[in-house]
């Protein structure tokens, strides 16, 4: 085995016991500075190379707990997530922080939220921008049955620690506040998808539960070294069932959340959001920060928007792209700009790109897999970083493995892959299609996240096996 495919033990670094509520500062609203932003990625990436730099596992002591379920990368670090670590009882879960040193993947910490309780899935959803990460727990029973909770934690030379644990300013049964997560420099998001509040648009009325599960996202900043909660979104169509929050990702000033339940018939951008009649289509809503705070500027749908398609199951941003999966979408269109209404493909899945230009949002690419197949959930997991999308595709069956292998031979469900594409003079084309090492493995779920930073594509796939449990998971590096 090549000596980067590592698995080394570490001590962990617990801080005090203290339950989120204790910890929580009281939400102030934004009164419109920035938060600051972090690089996402040059405009013209480095030429993808296709090659396989590191397959990555959970230490030991962590087998079966969904290893590579959530993965994110920055700069040279790299964090997966393993919501069903047992460790601090079953489904408590860990994070792993991994980094690069003499060209190798090294296991820096194994991380667990000081307060580690079963089924809180802590993990589910990770992310990291330079030396401060945060990782959802999204089933926490903090405040109330389900609600969730958040861990932010910070590197300091080595050695990472806990800083703080946060919580929605309106706590309710099963919201699953940290069901996805982002950061950018000093701001935090955070999406709670079975939140039921009517509210529409930012700092509404929190406290009704007349749209259940509609969905919010819950804005956090640091200010004066404590992370405090600043505002608070909802749809400008807010509607029970929605599911707002699913998916989130941030950029500087711009956000971009989910909510892949959401049931109108528009298409492309502001179309109209007044109606249900393509239920579970899928919608994607872009808020902008400016000196008077956050904003609703954007509506975003598919271009060929249908029921159950969950347009916005996954989003990612980088500077002015936006990329959107959706992986019920069912077209049997392959490449770039094929025929998206040509439903021969069950959720096959597809992924649609947005620019922003002086004019705003608009459409500019949709993206299909090469070997395009029905159940593939193309579009299940997307990543955007410069000119480079990763696509994640955890259904995808061919026998396949690393890079560019036979794609047509559909023999292994749900062994899943992933697809790089890459933008040249404003055209995207698929550069790479991307594969597990492990052979021969049913339900790897590879791709199931992905991750691209720089030069750099992580791949998790929560279901490979191990020769002690069958559902160990592992985390593929590219570039």
């Amino acid at each position: 085995m090549s000596s980067r495919w590592l698995r080394l033990a570490v001590g962990l670094v617990w801080t005090t016991s203290i339950g989120c509520q204790e910890r929580r500062l009281p939400f102030v609203p934004d009164a419109g500075d920035s938060g600051g932003s972090v690089d996402s990625g040059s405009a013209v990436e480095p030429g993808f190379r296709g090659e396989l730099t590191g397959r990555l596992v959970a230490p030991d002591e962590a087998r079966g707990g969904s290893f590579g379920q959530a993965v994110a990368v920055s700069g040279d670090t790299l964090v997966v997530g393993a919501p069903l670590d047992a460790n601090g009882g079953t489904g408590s879960g860990a994070v792993a922080v991994f980094v690069l040193r003499d060209g190798a993947w090294r296991l820096q910490a194994f991380l667990r939220a000081s307060d580690a309780a079963p089924n809180d899935n802590f993990g589910q959803a990770v992310a990291i921008s330079g030396d401060v990460l945060v990782a959802g727990a999204f089933l926490r029973s903090e405040g109330a049955l389900f609600a969730g909770a958040a861990y932010v934690f910070e590197r300091s030379g080595e050695t990472w620690s806990e800083i703080a644990c946060l919580t929605a300013s309106n706590p309710g049964i099963n919201d699953r506040f940290g069901a996805s997560v982002a950061i950018s420099g000093n701001t935090i998001a955070i999406g709670a998808d079975g939140e039921s509040s009517d509210a529409i648009g930012v700092n509404g009325e929190q406290n009704s539960e007349a749209a259940s599960t509609s969905g919010a996202v819950y804005v956090f900043d640091r200010r004066g070294g404590q992370w405090q909660q600043t505002a608070y979104l909802k749809a400008s169509n807010t509607d029970a069932f929605d599911l707002l929050g699913w998916s989130v990702a941030i950029d500087g000033d711009t956000l971009v959340a989910g909510a892949f339940a959401e049931g109108s018939d528009a298409t492309g951008v502001d179309g109209d959001s007044t109606n249900n009649r393509a239920m579970g289509s899928g919608a994607a809503y872009v808020f902008e920060r400016d000196a008077a705070g956050w904003a609703q500027t954007a509506y975003l749908k598919a271009s060929n928007a249908e029921a159950q398609d969950g347009f916005s199951n996954s989003v990612s941003i980088a500077r002015d792209t936006i990329v959107v999966g959706a992986y019920g979408e069912d077209s049997a269109a392959t490449g770039v700009d094929g025929n998206g209404h040509d439903n021969g493909a069950d959720r096959s899945g597809a992924a649609y790109v947005f620019q922003r230009s002086d004019r705003g949002w608009t459409p500019a690419a949709y993206l299909k897999a090469s070997n395009t197949g029905g159940g593939d959930a193309f579009g299940a997991s997307v990543s955007v970083s410069g000119g480079r999308i990763v696509v994640g595709a955890f259904g995808e069956a061919s026998a396949a493995s690393g890079v560019d292998g036979d794609a047509l031979d559909n023999s292994v469900s749900e062994r899943g892959a992933a697809y790089v594409f890459q933008r040249v003079d404003d055209a995207w084309a698929q550069r790479a299609y991307l594969k597990p090492e492990y052979v021969g493995n049913a339900a790897a779920r590879f791709g199931y996240n992905v991750a691209a930073s720089g030069e750099w594509v992580a791949v998790g796939a929560s279901g490979e096996p191990r020769s002690i449990d069958a559902s160990a998971g592992a985390a593929y590096v590219f570039r």
